[in-house]
């Protein structure tokens, strides 16, 4: 199951497409066409019914890819902590469901063949090894 991304093909008629993976804000969907960023203009995030509404139809056999695409930058925090405020258990679980998004995606971004080599060494030695 992917935690950050959903894939369609595109029919040339349908116009709405279901994602199923959490997020924070609308600005973090990004849209792929057959591999290519579509320009934001080109479709709407409908939070409310988790879906993108692409204002034309993708045209038939187009690879569609819907991305959670969470920003790591300063400027963009969820949660800000203020001297001599007090936190609340929201933005506790805002923070954390940022952190946990950035880890999903990390992991989407690296290859399989990687990650199971990591997993093997570690498994197998009890400890992370370096192969020489």
């Amino acid at each position: 199951m992917a935690n950050s991304h959903d894939i369609y093909t595109g029919d040339g008629v349908l116009t709405n497409f279901i994602y199923t993976f959490k997020i924070l804000a609308a600005s973090e969907i990004s849209v792929e066409l057959d591999g290519a960023v579509e320009a934001p203009a080109n479709y709407t995030v409908n939070e409310s019914l988790t879906r993108i509404e692409f204002s034309t139809p993708p045209a038939g056999g187009v690879h569609i890819k819907i991305l959670r695409t969470s920003a790591i930058a300063d400027g963009n925090k969820h949660v800000d902590f203020v001297a001599g405020s007090s936190p609340t258990e929201s933005n506790f679980d805002t923070m954390y469901d940022h952190l946990l998004h950035l880890a999903q995606e990390a992991k989407m971004r690296v290859p399989r063949r990687v990650r199971h080599w990591v997993w093997t060494r570690w498994t197998t030695s009890g400890t992370a090894s370096r192969r020489s």
